[in-house]
């Protein structure tokens, strides 16, 4: 075997046509066995290497996919008829796509199929390049649109201050359009792809019934549906649930909270009148409390607002005086009525009545003045029985006078 330096490699051609002979690929070179004395210059049997082409040979191709997608009428298509084998390649058919799509010379299918497109089409395609064809059968399906449809309508609940993302689910052929015909929840908003976004801001309601459209683009219908899009935190405007408070003493201790319900909870004010001195209440937790300084009945107004709204409670505190102990008094001993000695007879007699008057004067004196003196003290019964006590006492000192000026 002798091997032969060239510079470039023999034309494919140029080898295939030597006659005899036939190509084998070795490590990068091209091995030409010869048979006989026709090849010129080189002898019976002897082999020549020369370098190997790029290509040996072509590849003759082959198509694929037998089945395209689904062809929907009304609606933009685009598709690939594909082969393997050596490029370039060229696709092409006798036969007649369904109305409205046609194929390229790269294989591509595309157009929108019409009205007329009422049913599948198989067609055969032939690929081709330099080395030779093939031909093969390709469906393309073909149905007619499928207009919207709402699958659900029940969302997840929503928390008032968080972000909230929900697409609406649906079915039907291309693009679909989605608008609200009630409000939805504040702070949330429908996007046209049927996204329902936002941060939900304060609200009463438990739950938004919205209205929903879906309309096809393409003008293959439209469908309505109720969707409910629940509230899982919603405010609640504030209801007092305590009672009336309960009365105090001056000098003691107080405290007594009026308490009411609402989301979120609720602050607490004095809206109107005022409390006792001494006194003060919580604005968060509304507790009234302190030492109260004055006796007296206080009217006031308690409020309790949040964002949801506000509620009033008219409440009244009652504050009495400390109780007091009254002065003790010692029992007045019965009055003795001592006769004045005085001389015998007559004068005698005038002396020691007028003595007997001069005391009992004085003594009825005392019980007057002790009367009005305890009557400033004592209340009730026994202060009248002291007033009697003290008229009788200054009825007798003046019998006593009137006797002592006879007696003189």
């Amino acid at each position: 075997m002798s091997r032969l330096s060239v510079t470039n490699p023999f034309p494919l051609g140029l080898l295939r046509s030597r006659p005899l002979g036939r190509l084998a690929a070795a490590g990068g070179l091209i091995l030409v066995l010869v048979g006989g004395p026709a090849n010129g210059a080189l002898a019976s049997g002897v082999s020549q290497m020369i370098p190997a082409a790029a290509h040996v040979h072509s590849v003759i191709p082959t198509i694929s996919p037998a089945t395209l997608q689904t062809a929907v009428i009304g609606l933009g298509y685009l598709d690939q008829v594909t082969a393997n084998g050596t490029a370039p390649l060229n696709f092409r058919t006798f036969d007649a796509l369904p109305p409205g799509l046609s194929l390229q010379s790269s294989g591509v299918i595309q157009g929108t199929p019409l009205p007329t497109a009422l049913r599948s089409v198989t067609i055969n395609v032939e690929v081709f390049n330099a080395d030779g064809s093939a031909t093969a059968q390709v469906t393309i399906p073909v149905r007619p649109a499928i207009g919207p449809t709402l699958t659900s309508t029940t969302l997840p609940p929503a928390s008032i201050g968080t972000l909230y993302s929900e697409k609406i689910a649906r079915t039907g052929d291309g693009r679909i359009d989605f608008t609200s015909a009630s409000p939805l929840p504040p702070g949330l908003d429908l996007d046209l792809d049927g996204t329902i976004h936002g941060v939900p801001t304060a609200t009463t309601s438990s739950a938004f019934d919205v209205t929903v459209q879906a309309v096809s683009f393409h003008g293959f219908g439209r469908a309505t549906a109720v969707f409910t899009i629940p509230i899982a935190n919603p405010l609640r405007a504030p209801v007092f649930t305590s009672g009336s408070p309960m009365a105090g003493v001056v000098g003691a201790p107080y405290s007594f909270a009026p308490s009411a319900t609402g989301e979120p909870a609720p602050t607490y004010s004095i809206s109107s009148g005022r409390l006792p001195s001494g006194l003060q209440i919580d604005s968060v937790s509304g507790l009234i409390s302190g030492t109260p300084l004055e006796a007296l009945t206080a009217r006031f107004s308690v409020s309790a607002t949040n964002a949801a709204g506000s509620a009033a409670a008219e409440l009244s505190i009652t504050i009495t005086a400390a109780a007091t102990t009254p002065p003790t008094t010692g029992a007045t001993p019965p009055a003795t009525l001592t006769p004045t000695p005085g001389s015998s007879g007559v004068g005698g007699t005038a002396a020691g009545v007028a003595g007997e008057g001069s005391s009992r004067g004085t003594r009825g004196t005392e019980l007057a003045e002790t009367g009005l003196s305890v009557l400033g003290v004592v209340g009730g019964a026994a202060a009248a029985a002291l007033l009697l006590a003290a008229l009788g006492g200054l009825l007798l000192a003046a019998s006593a006078r009137r006797s002592a000026r006879r007696g003189a």
